[in-house]
């Protein structure tokens, strides 16, 4: 390809004058001449005027190739290209990156190039360790089943595990660190943005009653949520954490342990309400049981302060068109004076959707 080699101190002005002259081709940039330090090349079509070309050196350079977009720009490193044009429809387009994890779903089709889904990956992702199979959740604690497909060992990439590779990680979100293991405890990065709006609603309601918070989330998993409450200055007085799961309830522990004002308990969510000393004693209740929600609802609604301006927020998966039908069956659980919000926060199946509900009482 033909540059102008061109002083340095100048390239950027005499680039923008060619580019706004469409002279620059599509997806090329400023390379270093090689012959000379101080100069730079620019890159330039075929029918660049000749008074261009006349003022400056023209030389011949390759330009580096663009840097890959996706992962399936590196198939090509294991596959010959007539697998990956027919399987076009089929590679993976999502995933998710939880710390140093990536877990992917793989349709059964091509589950014969699962390892080099996952090499390719660890290509593409150089900060990324571990890429896994999501074969979904199981099990009544909904753990994902996730299945090794490639691991990053120094410069190398391993696809045979005799063990199953190490998937303790420690995740940052808006400057908060904590850790999770998606191996034994359900978590989602991709709520981080309704932890965020958590804080918001609760600094709302403290604002409004005039003091701390006290919040309880009987559903908290490893306690992303809580963390996020509880690193939040002037806002938490106290803070119950729960989770039936037991490895998750050691990893809230670990999270949570700088906090002396959370109280975290392995226990039924459903059974907290046997604890009279809890009952009627909270300002925000958190409730992320996505596919039990209303049949829970009447168990947990109970710990909310009765004569106190409070906050119930919390996750359901249904379909669209259930939406206005499920906002008044959780109306009728709420006090009268309660006013209640149902939002799409993304898809969650062909048909179902992942929303956020937010009901404030006595207000």
């Amino acid at each position: 390809m033909r540059h102008l080699s061109v002083p340095s101190i100048d390239s950027a002005a005499i680039f923008a004058t060619l580019r706004d002259s469409n002279w620059i081709p599509m997806g090329t940039r400023i390379i270093p001449d090689p012959s000379d330090a101080s100069r730079r090349l620019i890159p330039i079509i075929d029918t660049t005027p000749q008074s261009i070309t006349n003022e400056f050196p023209v030389i011949e350079a390759e330009q580096p190739k663009p840097p890959s977009q996706s992962y399936r720009d590196h198939l090509a490193k294991y596959l010959d290209d007539r697998i990956i044009s027919q399987y076009s429809e089929l590679w993976p387009t999502r995933h998710e990156i939880i710390g140093d994890l990536i877990l992917v779903k793989i349709p059964e089709e091509i589950m014969n190039y699962q390892s080099v889904i996952g090499q390719a990956m660890l290509h593409q992702h150089t900060r990324i360790r571990l890429v896994l199979r999501d074969d979904g959740v199981a099990g009544e604690y909904r753990v994902r089943q996730l299945i090794p497909l490639a691991e990053r060992v120094n410069s190398e990439f391993q696809t045979h595990f005799t063990t199953h590779p190490e998937t303790l990680v420690q995740v940052k979100e808006s400057g908060i660190k904590y850790w999770t293991d998606p191996s034994k405890a359900y978590f989602s990065g991709r709520l981080s943005t309704e932890r965020e709006g958590t804080i918001s609603s609760c600094f709302e309601l403290s604002k409004h009653i005039g003091h701390k918070l006290r919040i309880c989330d009987p559903y908290a998993g490893v306690g992303p949520a809580l963390v996020h409450l509880l690193a939040t200055e002037n806002l938490v007085e106290f803070a119950w954490g729960s989770d039936l799961n037991i490895d998750a309830v050691e990893l809230m522990k670990l999270n949570l342990k700088s906090y002396p004002n959370a109280r975290i308990e392995c226990t039924d969510a459903q059974k907290i309400v046997e604890n009279q000393e809890l009952v009627g004693t909270f300002d925000v209740l958190l409730i992320n049981i996505p596919h039990s929600i209303i049949s829970h609802l009447p168990k947990v609604i109970p710990l909310l302060k009765e004569n106190s301006p409070t906050l119930l927020r919390g996750w359901i998966v249904i379909d669209e068109t259930d939406i206005s039908i499920t906002q008044k069956e959780i109306a009728k659980m709420l006090p009268e004076f309660s006013t209640i919000d149902i939002s799409i926060r993304r898809s969650y199946s062909s048909t179902q959707h992942l929303c956020r509900f937010e009901a404030k009482l006595n207000h």
